[in-house]
């Protein structure tokens, strides 16, 4: 396993404005996680190896039959060996949205929360943001079930499902 360590970054709550935050309608519903600026002062944005982050879990896509190739999914297969292709094989199948919860092998976080993002397709484009929505959505409440208290967000939202990056980043440019 890589030596982890812990993170000093910047925190997203520096620059973020308060105004930025969803206005309440007394039409909507409460959201299942409401804004809370407290929360956004400990985001960090980080760019590099997440193996190494030392975190109770790391939020990774895949496929359907979580035989992911390439990409941030075929590395872990690689640094977890047998020990993880074994809980991967005892997971068995995951749909699109939903996501399955594995020990983690060979990196510095304790889990993997799979996840299989939508395929992208311009004629439906609001299914395919509804769907990566509920990747996000599902993984944050498999984290609240779990009682984890730090996570890795790896891009759900995936080239060789023809998912545009700026749409799969939920803005208007995408990151340098």
């Amino acid at each position: 396993m890589p030596d982890a360590y812990a993170l000093d970054l910047p925190r997203w709550g520096a620059d973020f404005k308060d105004e930025a935050a969803p206005k309440a309608s007394a039409a909507k519903a409460k959201p299942r996680f409401p804004f809370r600026p407290e929360l956004n002062s400990r985001i960090a944005i980080y760019r590099g190896d997440f193996t190494r982050i030392d975190t109770d879990a790391v939020v990774c896509h895949t496929s359907e039959r979580m035989d992911q190739c390439g990409g941030p999914h075929e590395l872990l297969r690689k640094l977890g060996g047998d020990s993880y292709a074994a809980a991967l094989a005892a997971v068995g199948h995951c749909r699109m949205s939903e996501v399955r919860t594995t020990v983690a092998y060979g990196v510095a976080a304790r889990h993997i929360i799979h996840t299989v993002g939508p395929r992208y397709n311009a004629k439906y484009t609001t299914a395919a943001v509804n769907a990566l929505h509920k990747c996000y959505l599902n993984a944050l409440q498999a984290c609240v079930d779990n009682e984890y208290r730090s996570v890795v967000f790896l891009p759900l939202h995936s080239d060789d499902k023809n998912y545009p990056v700026v749409n799969g980043a939920g803005s208007d440019s995408a990151m340098p």
